[in-house]
């Protein structure tokens, strides 16, 4: 069950990620943006290595879905990030990320390794990285894939206890 494959990210080598592309890239989804902006404190130094990563997110399901994006609901982040990080959904998160987007988060984990070890992240890092990536994520994969998936995605979602927006 997944969207992003591998030849997707390896495109990455190939399309640069300069400040100017990554907002640009953060811009196209602007709630993202505001979201990212409201998480900052939380992030720690995990910040630049995560919001790259949303970038590239973003850039991975644009060239995948031609830049279709289904609007969510105002305010769709916070509850989704609410759902995460206070009804402990936080603690199976990784799985269900695999579950939903092998590849996108498989990738995310690798950079956020290399960004631990480089810089000396804490724990604390690692996990507000992850939580936030991976509601980012979830959101993406609501908004960009195929509404012929919505069932497939909620039933998933239950499975978790992140549902019921």
């Amino acid at each position: 069950m997944s969207l992003i494959d591998s030849a997707t990210l390896q495109m990455l080598d190939q399309n640069p990620f300069d400040p100017q592309s990554i907002v640009e890239h953060l811009g196209f989804v602007p709630d993202i943006f505001d979201f990212l902006k409201t998480k900052e404190d939380v992030l720690g130094k995990s910040r630049p290595t995560v919001t790259y990563a949303v970038a590239i997110t973003i850039w991975a399901y644009r060239q995948k879905t031609n830049s279709q994006v289904r609007e969510l609901p105002k305010g769709f982040l916070d509850v989704l990030w609410k759902k995460i990080s206070e009804e402990k959904a936080g603690e199976y998160i990784s799985e269900l990320m695999e579950s939903l987007e092998p590849i996108m988060w498989n990738y995310f984990l690798n950079l956020i390794q290399a960004a631990s070890q480089k810089e000396d992240w804490t724990q604390q890092d690692l996990t507000a990285g992850a939580m936030v990536y991976g509601t980012i994520l979830a959101c993406c994969i609501l908004m960009f894939w195929q509404e012929d998936y919505l069932v497939e995605i909620e039933k998933t979602l239950q499975n978790y206890g992140l549902s019921s927006f």
